[in-house]
């Protein structure tokens, strides 16, 4: 029997925060399949969904195997058992469905890619590149391009279909680019690729060919904020919907990262690794803690999110170590937002010039740079934001430790 998959958990009193953190009235309940269990139907660690019109194929990590429900949560077959050869599994964790129906499946402890068609008979497998590559989520893009995270190495890897290496990119670390854990990946129909990057807090955007774009997102348990993102999918409309290790939420995020919504789950204690969106409209979500998975309509998740009361800047995220900071700001309605970061003896050291912004919940990173792109020396400096909503100015200051 394989190993249970191992959780990053971030070096806090998780279970403590999570409690303080499960406030506010549930959404509703939704409707969930599946019982603990080796037998037909019955799951054990399911880590990853791939749903399609009718059926939903979950990875049954626990299991080595994958099973096949229909919508209603009937099972309909399964496939795989522990092993090393063709068909087999040691951990399938990630599961994606082809355009001709084809299944690609993360063969995690066999360091490998297994392809098979609907009925599960095996077509083809690759392996990543030796025992060290630990791949995790799998996503499908345009051109049958079949892209990878190696939880291990902090790398992306696309292929072919077939499994020609095509391109890869990043390493294990925290900077631009750089990726810690990743886990969930997602692609949209230009190629552009989407990676929630478990271990730094963040989604992280790039092209097709792996050039950064950009990221997003800020540790913490505010409704905007992450811990541990791990479940990634793109609707059509450029949302992202997004599962961390706050189980008892779902969001939904614009593609450059604001908060649209938030469904707040009854449960608590959950873990959801992986979520999907299926032709019907419905989120599918892969419960591996309650050894279910379950149904959820896309319009419960794009409930409207709550706009913040006041102006305010909540407590200033750092990473430990350095590197960047970021101001964490609720915006109560549209106006413009500035800031200024002063040394201790009061000279200007960096300034982000006002400009309009929305309400909800908004962020400004600094790099640690000074407006003349120096590194900016370790020590104390103060930061003022000021927000004109256009009647009044209102000035929140804070303070920031450089590290280096």
């Amino acid at each position: 029997m394989s190993p249970s998959l191992r959780l990053s958990l971030p070096s806090l009193a998780l279970s403590a925060l999570l409690a303080a953190t499960a406030s506010g009235a549930p959404s509703g309940p939704a409707p969930r399949f599946g019982t603990p269990g080796a037998g037909r139907g019955e799951l054990r660690s399911p880590v990853a969904v791939a749903p399609t019109r009718d059926r939903v194929y979950v990875a049954d990590f626990d299991n080595d195997r994958v099973q096949v429900f229909t919508r209603e949560g009937e099972p309909l077959l399964e496939w795989g058992g522990t092993g090393s050869g063709n068909g087999r599994f040691r951990g399938p964790a990630g599961i994606a469905i082809g355009v001709d129906g084809s299944v690609y499946v993360t063969d995690l402890y066999n360091h490998r890619i297994q392809k098979f068609t609907a009925g599960g008979e095996f077509v083809s497998g690759w392996s990543m590149g030796g025992d060290d590559v630990s791949p995790c989520g799998i996503a499908l893009g345009p051109q049958d391009r079949v892209y990878v995270t190696d939880l291990e190495n902090g790398r992306v890897s696309a292929w072919s279909s077939g499994g020609t290496p095509l391109v890869s990119w990043g390493m294990r670390g925290h900077g631009h680019g750089e990726l810690f854990e990743p886990w969930g990946i997602a692609v949209d129909a230009s190629g552009d690729v989407l990676v929630a990057d478990h271990g730094n807090h963040r989604v992280q955007s790039f092209s097709s060919e792996g050039e950064y774009r950009g990221e997003w997102g800020e540790t913490g348990f505010g409704d905007s904020q992450l811990v541990g993102p791990m479940g990634l999918a793109m609707g059509r409309d450029g949302s992202v919907y997004l599962t961390d290790l706050v189980g008892d939420r779902v969001r939904r995020f614009t593609r450059e990262g604001t908060l649209v919504s938030l469904y707040r789950r009854a449960e608590t204690e959950v873990t959801v690794p992986s979520l999907a969106l299926d032709p019907n409209g419905e989120l599918v979500l892969a419960e591996m803690s309650q050894n279910q998975w379950t149904r959820l309509p896309v319009i419960a998740a794009a409930s409207a999110a709550s706009v913040p009361a006041e102006f305010a800047l909540r407590p200033i995220v750092q990473m430990l170590g350095g590197g960047p900071v970021t101001l964490q700001l609720a915006i109560p309605s549209p106006g413009t937002l500035g800031a200024e970061i002063f040394s201790l003896d009061g000279r200007r050291v960096f300034t982000v010039p006002s400009a309009g912004c929305e309400a909800g919940d908004r962020r400004i990173t600094w790099d640690t740079r000074t407006d003349e792109g120096r590194r900016a020396p370790a020590g104390l400096y103060f930061v003022r934001v000021q927000f004109h909503d256009g009647v009044r100015t209102i000035t929140r200051s804070g303070r920031i430790v450089v590290l280096r």
